[in-house]
Protein backbone atom coordinates (compact mmCIF):
# COMPACT_ATOMS: atom_id res chain seq x y z
CA UNK A 1 0.00 0.00 0.00
CA UNK A 2 1.41 3.68 -0.94
CA UNK A 3 -0.33 6.29 0.63
CA UNK A 4 0.21 9.57 -0.81
CA UNK A 5 -1.23 13.16 -0.29
CA UNK A 6 -0.80 16.96 -0.73
CA UNK A 7 1.63 18.30 1.49
CA UNK A 8 -0.41 21.50 1.52
CA UNK A 9 -4.16 20.99 0.66
CA UNK A 10 -4.76 24.73 0.42
CA UNK A 11 -2.25 24.64 -2.46
CA UNK A 12 -3.23 21.28 -4.24
CA UNK A 13 -6.07 19.45 -3.25
CA UNK A 14 -6.09 15.11 -3.66
CA UNK A 15 -8.06 15.17 -6.93
CA UNK A 16 -5.25 17.40 -8.52
CA UNK A 17 -2.63 14.95 -7.34
CA UNK A 18 -4.39 12.40 -8.28
CA UNK A 19 -5.01 14.23 -12.04
CA UNK A 20 -1.44 14.70 -12.25
CA UNK A 21 -0.43 11.41 -11.60
CA UNK A 22 1.33 9.69 -15.01
CA UNK A 23 3.47 6.49 -15.02
CA UNK A 24 6.87 9.40 -15.00
CA UNK A 25 5.60 10.62 -11.57
CA UNK A 26 4.82 7.45 -10.15
CA UNK A 27 8.27 6.34 -10.64
CA UNK A 28 9.77 8.70 -9.57
CA UNK A 29 8.00 8.38 -6.37
CA UNK A 30 8.60 4.35 -6.26
CA UNK A 31 12.44 5.02 -6.58
CA UNK A 32 12.38 8.05 -4.19
CA UNK A 33 11.09 6.15 -1.29
CA UNK A 34 13.50 4.89 1.77
CA UNK A 35 12.23 4.16 4.87
CA UNK A 36 11.69 6.77 7.27
CA UNK A 37 10.63 6.87 11.17
CA UNK A 38 7.03 8.54 10.60
CA UNK A 39 4.34 8.71 12.55
CA UNK A 40 1.08 7.99 10.55
CA UNK A 41 -2.80 8.75 11.67
CA UNK A 42 -4.63 6.71 9.41
CA UNK A 43 -8.38 6.15 9.83
CA UNK A 44 -9.98 2.92 9.81
CA UNK A 45 -12.12 2.66 6.71
CA UNK A 46 -14.35 -0.32 5.14
CA UNK A 47 -15.69 0.18 1.47
CA UNK A 48 -17.57 -1.92 -0.07
CA UNK A 49 -18.94 -1.71 -3.84
CA UNK A 50 -21.05 -3.38 -6.26
CA UNK A 51 -20.92 -2.46 -10.07
CA UNK A 52 -22.60 -3.79 -13.23
CA UNK A 53 -19.43 -3.69 -16.09
CA UNK A 54 -21.31 -4.06 -19.09
CA UNK A 55 -21.92 -0.46 -19.67
CA UNK A 56 -18.20 0.10 -19.07
CA UNK A 57 -17.30 -3.06 -21.51
CA UNK A 58 -19.51 -1.47 -24.03
CA UNK A 59 -17.93 1.80 -23.31
CA UNK A 60 -14.32 0.30 -24.19
CA UNK A 61 -14.78 -0.82 -27.28
CA UNK A 62 -16.81 -4.53 -26.35
CA UNK A 63 -20.16 -4.71 -27.88
CA UNK A 64 -20.34 -8.13 -29.70
CA UNK A 65 -20.02 -10.40 -26.45
CA UNK A 66 -23.18 -8.73 -24.99
CA UNK A 67 -25.65 -9.04 -28.40
CA UNK A 68 -28.09 -11.68 -28.43
CA UNK A 69 -27.04 -12.19 -32.14
CA UNK A 70 -23.81 -10.83 -32.38
CA UNK A 71 -21.82 -12.74 -29.68
CA UNK A 72 -19.59 -15.81 -30.82
CA UNK A 73 -18.69 -18.50 -28.31
CA UNK A 74 -18.35 -21.25 -31.03
CA UNK A 75 -14.96 -21.69 -29.31
CA UNK A 76 -15.96 -21.97 -25.92
CA UNK A 77 -19.14 -24.21 -26.01
CA UNK A 78 -21.14 -25.75 -28.16
CA UNK A 79 -24.15 -24.24 -27.64
CA UNK A 80 -25.87 -21.76 -30.17
CA UNK A 81 -26.58 -18.10 -29.27
CA UNK A 82 -25.07 -17.37 -26.30
CA UNK A 83 -24.42 -13.60 -24.94
CA UNK A 84 -23.04 -12.66 -22.02
CA UNK A 85 -26.40 -11.10 -20.21
CA UNK A 86 -24.91 -10.55 -16.80
CA UNK A 87 -21.31 -8.97 -15.54
CA UNK A 88 -21.17 -7.60 -12.56
CA UNK A 89 -17.85 -6.97 -9.73
CA UNK A 90 -17.81 -6.82 -5.94
CA UNK A 91 -15.27 -4.94 -4.41
CA UNK A 92 -14.31 -5.11 -0.62
CA UNK A 93 -10.96 -3.27 1.10
CA UNK A 94 -11.05 -2.65 4.77
CA UNK A 95 -7.92 -0.93 6.53
CA UNK A 96 -7.41 -0.99 10.69
CA UNK A 97 -4.82 -1.67 12.88
CA UNK A 98 -4.04 -5.35 11.67
CA UNK A 99 -3.38 -4.36 7.96
CA UNK A 100 -5.18 -3.77 4.49
CA UNK A 101 -7.06 -6.95 3.07
CA UNK A 102 -8.90 -6.47 0.00
CA UNK A 103 -10.76 -8.49 -2.62
CA UNK A 104 -12.89 -9.02 -5.73
CA UNK A 105 -15.08 -10.94 -8.04
CA UNK A 106 -16.07 -10.77 -11.08
CA UNK A 107 -19.13 -12.67 -12.02
CA UNK A 108 -20.77 -13.39 -15.29
CA UNK A 109 -23.86 -14.99 -16.07
CA UNK A 110 -23.61 -16.25 -20.18
CA UNK A 111 -27.42 -16.83 -21.47
CA UNK A 112 -29.24 -17.97 -24.37
CA UNK A 113 -31.64 -16.40 -26.84
CA UNK A 114 -32.78 -19.77 -28.15
CA UNK A 115 -36.21 -20.46 -28.08
CA UNK A 116 -35.86 -24.64 -27.08
CA UNK A 117 -31.74 -25.21 -27.02
CA UNK A 118 -31.29 -28.44 -28.20
CA UNK A 119 -28.88 -29.10 -25.68
CA UNK A 120 -28.06 -27.75 -22.24
CA UNK A 121 -25.83 -24.38 -22.30
CA UNK A 122 -21.79 -25.60 -21.58
CA UNK A 123 -19.06 -23.49 -21.03
CA UNK A 124 -15.73 -25.63 -20.34
CA UNK A 125 -13.18 -23.46 -19.21
CA UNK A 126 -10.89 -26.62 -19.58
CA UNK A 127 -8.07 -25.01 -21.51
CA UNK A 128 -5.81 -22.04 -20.39
CA UNK A 129 -7.59 -18.86 -19.82
CA UNK A 130 -6.65 -15.49 -18.21
CA UNK A 131 -8.27 -12.70 -15.97
CA UNK A 132 -7.54 -8.48 -15.46
CA UNK A 133 -9.69 -6.82 -13.04
CA UNK A 134 -9.05 -3.37 -13.25
CA UNK A 135 -9.17 0.11 -10.81
CA UNK A 136 -12.35 1.77 -12.81
CA UNK A 137 -10.69 5.07 -12.54
CA UNK A 138 -7.52 4.88 -13.05
CA UNK A 139 -7.11 1.86 -15.09
CA UNK A 140 -4.73 0.33 -12.43
CA UNK A 141 -4.28 -3.41 -12.54
CA UNK A 142 -5.18 -5.11 -9.39
CA UNK A 143 -5.27 -8.21 -10.17
CA UNK A 144 -3.89 -10.05 -13.23
CA UNK A 145 -3.39 -13.77 -14.10
CA UNK A 146 -3.53 -16.86 -15.90
CA UNK A 147 -4.89 -20.08 -15.32
CA UNK A 148 -2.59 -22.67 -17.25
CA UNK A 149 -3.71 -25.79 -16.03
CA UNK A 150 -7.74 -25.71 -15.28
CA UNK A 151 -8.92 -28.63 -13.16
Amino acid sequence: MVLFIPADRKKKDIDKVIADLDVETWLNWNENMHPAGVTIYLPRFLIKTEKDLIETMKTLGIHDAFDSFLANFANMSTAQELYIGMLKQKTYIELNESGTEAAAVTITGIETNAANPSQPAEIRFDHPFGYVLKEKSTGAILFAGKVGKPE
